[in-house]
């Protein structure tokens, strides 16, 4: 069937419903999403490699999907409707696709940010040095696999990865801590111990959008004293949980007895 804009959308529309319905991707949709990612991430292929015309097609419409509809969208691309219905689209569809998303905003949701995060994250930071990434049966450097580890289902004879979106809407804090707190006044908050973890700026984001802030956020001044100040933020058990999924342990302290 030849693609047109309507078709597409209506493609389009129906993944992203499947996929926020599912809270997840098949197998064989992580492997387009990874696909995509690859070739973002090296350029153009070689001119005399195989396949190579329409890769670099594909390419030119992610990297307008990208820039005009965030990294979201360049997901819902590559699973909706990939590689080879956008390389034998006509032209005219691969240039006004991009645009015509603009006008459905209702295809974004909560699971395509997060896979986004997940494979497109030097789209999201690109300041960063990262090494380019390998074909599918290689590896995928600096992209985070920690989905992976995740728990995977098997339903029928499909492989579905099932995740857990860090996203949550925006949500009122009402802790007793916030609401008599006083700026400026000394509080003995004690000793922590526990496992360190380390974050990266997009989670620090995701904590503040998530509602899930248990107390009072606290800047603590070292006074610049072997080590540089920081800020303590008390989040939920079930946030806790989430995050730690995705990030490498740093250190352990052993709970006093």
């Amino acid at each position: 069937m030849v693609l047109s804009l309507t078709s597409a959308i209506e493609q389009l529309s129906q993944a992203s419903r499947d996929i926020e319905r599912r809270n997840g991707v098949k197998e064989k949709e992580r492997k387009r999403i990874k696909a995509a990612a690859t070739l973002l991430r090296n350029g153009y292929p070689p001119q005399d490699s195989i396949g190579a015309g329409r890769q670099s097609t594909y390419l030119d419409f992610l990297r307008k999907v990208l820039q005009l509809n965030g990294p979201s969208m360049v997901v819902l691309c590559a699973i909706g409707l990939g590689l080879s219905a956008i390389a034998i689209a006509k032209e005219s569809i691969r240039l006004d696709l991009p645009y015509e998303i603009q006008n459905h905003s209702d295809l974004d949701n909560p699971v395509l940010r997060w896979l986004a995060r997940q494979y497109l994250s030097f789209s999201l930071y690109p300041e960063a040095p990262q090494a380019p990434l390998q074909a599918d049966n290689g590896t995928v450097n600096q992209v985070s696999e920690s989905h992976d580890a995740l728990e995977h289902q098997e339903r029928g004879q499909g492989s579905y990865q099932i995740i857990q979106p860090i996203f949550r809407p925006p949500a009122v804090v009402t802790s007793p801590d916030l609401l008599t707190f006083q700026p400026g006044k000394r509080q003995d908050i004690g000793p922590l111990t526990g496992d360190v973890y380390e974050l990266n700026v997009q989670d620090i984001r995701d904590i503040i959008e998530s509602g899930q802030i248990s107390g009072a956020v606290w800047l603590t001044d070292t006074y610049g004293v072997n080590t540089t100040s920081f800020v303590t933020i008390p989040v939920s058990n079930e946030l806790t949980d989430q995050l730690i999924l995705h990030r490498p342990l740093a250190t352990w302290n052993q709970p006093p007895n």
